[in-house]
């Protein structure tokens, strides 16, 4: 049995000058894991932020998020399974900055003030005015 309390990562590539430690890589997924729970409700459970953050990063394998939130096991991930989470953290955060913008807009939308636009008619369509508002004032009468 392996101890899941001493994390084993062996990158296959690493960059040139760029050392990553086990506890650098335990750390990122560690942030991703509660960052992608988004906003905490008040009375929240740790479970419901698990499943919160479990949608918010599209259903990644289960057992993968909660050894990301509760920092153990990070040595059984691959290079390309932390990039992978990593990426589903990316648009997690591409999306919630849409649905702000989107809300700010909204926001902007319902206090703005639309100035009427000024109508420039033609000879003709004075002509055809004139005569409408005529027709109805006898009907009017």
């Amino acid at each position: 049995m392996s101890d899941k309390l001493s994390p084993s990562i062996h990158l296959a590539y690493r960059a040139p000058g760029y050392d990553v430690t086990a506890t650098q890589i335990e750390e990122e997924l560690f942030t991703i894991s509660h960052g992608a729970v988004g906003r905490i409700a008040a009375g929240m459970s740790v479970k419901a932020q698990l499943q919160q953050a479990w949608t918010n990063l599209g259903r990644p394998s289960w057992w993968r998020l909660k050894s990301a939130w509760y920092r153990d096991g990070s040595g059984a991930w691959s290079a390309a399974a932390v990039f992978d989470f990593q990426e589903r953290y990316r648009r997690f955060l591409a999306q919630e900055q849409a649905r702000v913008d989107h809300q700010r807009a909204m926001d902007a939308a319902k206090h703005l003030v639309i100035e009427p636009a000024s109508v420039t008619l033609g000879r003709a369509e004075f002509q055809d005015l004139i005569t409408r508002i005529s027709a109805l004032e006898a009907v009017l009468r």
